[in-house]
Formats: structure tokens, sequence, C-alpha cells
């Protein structure tokens, strides 16, 4: 139900005459020959939950047939080394599509199943392979055609952006056990965490443990970041043996049936945060708070980030970090040293998923982030010596509801009293 749902939302969408194209994700070398673990393409799984490579999804609404299936045709020798292949009858019989084809026939159809068509909607860049027979197609389509009739192209983005940002309420209850997951994570590391203990091993027992409650995999290469490693934004290194005395900025999600957690998470590496670290973490946490407070219905992503860097001035101000009035630190944009990125995103099947752009108003069930930080580099010299090194985020995941907006990663611990508490045991 929930995938015809979809599709019928996104032939209403679709202009008259026109088609829609989604491949599959394409399976990628790691090194030699090992390969990623692969993924499928979130849009194309969110309109077919279907999980193989060298797949594509043809709509072309009002046109019979208005929905075809191309995939990989049953092959024995592949599937005894990499696994069973659903092949196209069994794809029939699920009724995957209203029709179902060899991904080799791909070029041969096509041409006819678009002759009708005047308007395709295609991403490229997602998939090579897909792309050289979508140009290889339009060119033969363009031989046959008059100016006039001749296909133009709209990137599929613009169907996407619209329809994944209203979450079902299917969805959001899979955001929500993937921010329950990643906050049972978190909660591991904060028991684990302890001076001289390495990023990579926290990591690991991060991993443990969202495997363990049913995640599928991680939703983005995890940050585990000590120290001063935490000024880095996309930190992935986890490879640190972690300082007394220090911070650990922790950026960790879950993934489970393709939706995406993302939490962000700051502990005292010695179990007890000192006196500036709860000054400095006790402000931010008092923004955050007032962030998620303001994510409401016809409020934007574009006016969350000037709530963030109103805030987070006054903050810099407090700690001295600039001598500049507030005006002139938001009109020259010198806030950018300590906070250089947006307080939130849009959240669903990717970490930063598909939707509109930043001054699109919220609506109900629409799902973003919320991310304030401040990040002050180990070699700071405008800064005090008791606060170079320091990098901090607090990030939770929120629904847009009617009212208050839902914490979905509430259970993921970031009171200073809880998470003390909870180290200390």
């Amino acid at each position: 139900m929930e995938i015809k749902n979809r599709l019928k939302k996104i032939n209403q969408l679709m202009e008259e005459n026109s088609c829609l194209i989604v491949g599959s994700a394409q399976s990628h070398i790691r090194n030699k020959d090992v390969s990623h673990p692969f993924r499928q393409d979130s849009c194309f799984y969110y309109l077919t939950q279907f999980n193989e490579e060298k797949s594509a999804l043809v709509l072309r609404p009002g046109k019979k047939p208005e929905s075809i299936l191309f995939l990989q045709k049953k092959n024995p020798t592949k599937e005894l080394w990499e696994g069973e292949l659903c092949g196209i009858q069994k794809a029939k019989s699920q009724g995957l599509a209203d029709e179902v084809y060899d991904i080799e026939d791909f070029c041969k159809l096509m041409p006819s199943l678009l002759s009708q068509t005047n308007l395709m909607y295609y991403s490229f860049g997602k998939n090579t392979e897909l792309d050289k027979k979508i140009k290889t197609i339009s060119e033969k389509i363009l031989e046959s055609k008059t100016d006039k009739e001749k296909n133009n192209l709209l990137d599929a983005k613009v169907l996407f952006n619209k329809l994944r940002s209203i979450k079902s309420e299917t969805e959001i209850s899979y955001l929500q056990k993937a921010a329950d997951i990643s906050a049972l994570g978190h909660i591991a590391i904060m028991k684990s965490c302890k001076p001289e203990i390495n990023e990579r091993e926290l990591y690991g027992i991060f991993l443990n443990e969202i495997m363990k409650h049913g995640s599928d995999r991680e939703a983005y290469r995890a940050i585990v970041a000590g120290g001063s490693n935490a000024t880095c934004l996309h930190y992935t290194s986890n490879n640190s043996v972690c300082k007394n005395g220090d911070l650990l900025t922790v950026d960790a999600g879950a993934e489970y049936k393709y939706y995406a957690g993302d939490v962000t998470r700051v502990m005292p590496i010695s179990g007890k945060f000192s006196n500036i670290q709860k000054e400095v973490y006790s402000e931010l946490l008092k923004i955050q708070k007032e962030l998620i407070g303001f994510a409401k219905i016809n409020k934007s992503l574009k006016e969350m980030q000037n709530k963030a860097v109103d805030k987070l001035s006054d903050m810099m101000i407090n700690l001295k970090l600039f001598k500049q009035s507030k005006s002139e630190i938001i009109e020259k944009k010198l806030y950018k040293k300590y906070y250089p990125h947006g307080v939130s995103h849009w959240l669903g099947s990717d970490v930063h998923d598909d939707g509109p752009d930043t001054e699109y108003k919220f609506q109900k069930n629409m799902c973003i982030t919320v991310e304030p930080g401040i990040y002050i580099p180990l070699s700071d010299t405008c800064a005090s010596k008791e606060l170079r090194g320091m990098g901090l985020r607090i990030e939770d995941d929120v629904v847009i509801t009617g009212g208050e907006a839902l914490v979905l990663s509430a259970k993921a611990p970031k009171e200073i009293a809880e998470i003390e508490s909870l180290m200390q045991k």
C-alpha cells in the first residue's frame, strides 16, 4: 500500500505526456576484486523496494503499461557466487510493475516506450551505465521527431524533493526506530568511554550496538572525535587515543529499513565536565533547545539558520572570541570562523535527504535535524587557552507536527547530569 500511494502521488506531480526514469545504485570497487557493500539508491528503493543493482524503473502516467521495471534475468553462475536474483517471472508474480523486462533490452525497448512522451524526468550522475543508455536512447528519439515533438529533460529531483520531504506514518515509525537504535549506540559509547581508549574501539562499540538492535548499517561514516579532532567537521579517521580532560564528540547514526538516524552527542572523557566545559556545553544546549522549539509549521531552514547565527554570535561574544559588535559579526559573517555549517537539513532515507530549498516553509510530517555547534581551533590565539581545541555539536532528529516538534532522538542523553551519571556508572 505504501508503494502504491507513492506511485500515485508521483504520477500526480508529473506533467502530461511525461515519463520518469529512475535507476538503481551501482556496485563500486573498494580495492582490486573487493567491492564496497551494496546499498540501493534511495529514490529507486522509495518507489520499488527492490534491492538489486542493474535495474531501472520507468513510469508513464496515463499510458499502458504505466510502470515498467527492467532488471537482471536469472543467472545460475552469478547467483552461485553472489546470491539469488529475483528474475523476471518472480518480479511479475509479485506485481512489482505492470511489465518487467531484462535490463539488457533497455536500449532496444525504450525508444518505443518513450515515443508518446515529450518530457523526461531523469537525474544524471548517479548511475554512469544508465546515463550512457539514456543518452543513446535520447539521440535515437531525436532523430525520429520534429523540433516541436522533441523531448525536454528535467532533473527528477524536482519530483522527489516534493514527494520525499513529507513523511508518511510508516516512514516516521522507521525514523523513530533508527533514532532509538542510534541512541543505544551513543549510550554504549558513553558507558565505555574512558581515558586512553582509542576512538576506533568506541566506533566499534557503536557499530556492534546498532547491529545488535536491528540496524541494517550505519547511516553514514561516524565521527568519533576526541579533543581537537572535533574541530574538524567531518573527521572520520577515528583512530586517536582519547585523552583525560578532553571532550569526545560523537556524530553517528543507525539506518533502519532505509531510514537514517543522525545524532550527535558530546561527553567528557574523564566522566565529568570541567567548569569551562560545563559552561560552553550548557550554553550550546540551551541554544539547541530554543531551536527545537522554533521548529514549527511555517518556519523554514533559512529562518532556523538565522536564529542559530544570532544565538551563537551571542555565545561567541560571551566567550570573548570576538571584540566586534554582534551586528558586525553577523553582517561580515565572522561567526563562520567558529560555526561554518548549517544548523539543519532534511532527514529521511538519506541522511541529507531530498527536500525543497531552504526558504520553503515547514509542513506537518517533515523531518529535519537541529544541530548547532561551536569549533575553536587548537591554534586559535584569539581564544583563551582553556577554550582552544574544543569542538562541540549537539544534534537531534525532529519531526514537524501541528504543535511542538517531536524529538525522535530523545532517548540519547544530553543533559549534563544524565551524561555524567551514565559515564560514572
